[in-house]
């Protein structure tokens, strides 16, 4: 993201509640509208809709030992959740995001994985003109935002501008994170906790776009699996 050197707005969404707030009706037949838009065969759409609206109709859960039926919205334990929010959102977003006459060419760069993010190259009024206007698209969907000219965080991500103006990212944490790695005197298999440690390196080596910013957070990981009785040569592997 180097060539950004201009000065845009650093922007975060956060769609409230959103696994649960999608209606079951709306949510299948945008999914039905996104697969006839990339001519998916007819019977296979159908297929996915019928076993979609299976899903809703069929949720029981136990709450103080009684059983209950789920009427509305998808429920957050389905193995589909994650795909059937995102999908059933593209629909929307081509309309009122990405093609959207008005506030379509203030965004100069988008990426939404259940949050949005984004860079606004317009005014802070015509940006909260932005807002409104999406919090008034449906009757479900709300947004709380976050924006500012140096830096703003993004899922597990810290996103901010250096010294040049250009776009650096990097690993953000909740300032109540714990170190909760999985501790090396557990009876889990060896190729497990091998596997804990090869995951976060690469996730932390994918977030930096800074050398000695990564290795200082390489440095802090190993501290933290130290801390955890991992042993210096099994983490350096």
């Amino acid at each position: 993201m180097d060539e950004y050197r201009y000065q845009p707005l650093l922007v975060t969404m956060d769609i409230e509640s959103l696994f649960t707030v999608i209606p079951n009706e709306w949510g299948i037949e945008s999914i039905r509208e996104l697969l006839h838009s990339v001519d998916y065969n007819k019977n296979k759409c159908d297929l996915i809709c019928a076993l979609l609206d299976i899903v809703p109709a069929n949720n029981v859960f136990l709450f103080q030992q009684q059983k209950y039926l789920q009427k509305v919205d998808v429920a957050m334990g389905t193995a589909c959740v994650n795909s059937y929010t995102n999908l059933s959102l593209v629909q929307w977003e081509r309309t009122h995001v990405l093609t959207n006459s008005t506030y379509g060419r203030y965004i100069e760069w988008y990426v939404r994985f259940v949050d949005i993010c984004l860079l606004w190259n317009g005014t802070e009024v015509e940006l909260n003109a932005f807002f409104s206007y999406l919090n008034n698209t449906t009757q479900f969907l709300r947004f709380t935002s976050q924006y500012s000219m140096t830096e703003i965080d993004f899922l597990d991500v810290k996103v901010r501008k250096d010294e040049l103006n250009q776009i650096r990212t990097g690993l953000f944490r909740k300032h109540v994170r714990r170190n909760t790695f999985l501790h090396n005197t557990s009876m889990h298999p060896d190729h497990t906790k091998v596997n804990i440690i090869k995951g976060q390196v690469y996730r932390i080596m994918r977030l930096f776009n800074d050398d000695d910013e990564l290795q200082i957070a390489l440095d802090q990981l190993k501290s933290e699996f130290l801390n955890r009785g991992y042993d210096a040569r099994t983490i350096d592997r």
